[in-house]
């Protein structure tokens, strides 16, 4: 009598390990999807900015290709006014900054 009340307790141990392994292994395993699908996602926005970068490149590549040659036709005067007049603008609301933080 007591060993089929043994067996029982053992039985009932064995499908509560069986059971919790179980759930365990399909918690792993969502918890595997769900990283899979973070990863996914994360490898689909890297390869959307690799190409935003790669056609920012283009750009600027070209707008230098454009100064370029501005500064061969006109001279490289205008383009020193500009930078001048960005230097200007930078200062004033650099000491503008400074002036009202006090």
């Amino acid at each position: 009598m007591s060993t089929v009340s043994s067996c029982g307790i053992f039985d009932a141990i064995l499908n509560f390990v069986y059971l919790s392994g179980f759930l365990l292994t399909q918690t792993v395993l969502q918890v595997a999807q769900e990283i899979e699908s973070e990863a996914k996602f994360q490898n689909d926005f890297l390869n959307q900015l690799q190409m935003t970068m790669i056609k920012a490149q283009a750009g600027v590549k070209n707008n230098m290709r454009r100064l370029n040659k501005s500064i061969i036709r006109e001279g490289s005067n205008h383009v020193m006014h500009v930078v001048l007049f960005a230097l200007l603008c930078f200062f004033i609301v650099y000491f503008l900054s400074k002036f009202f933080r006090r």
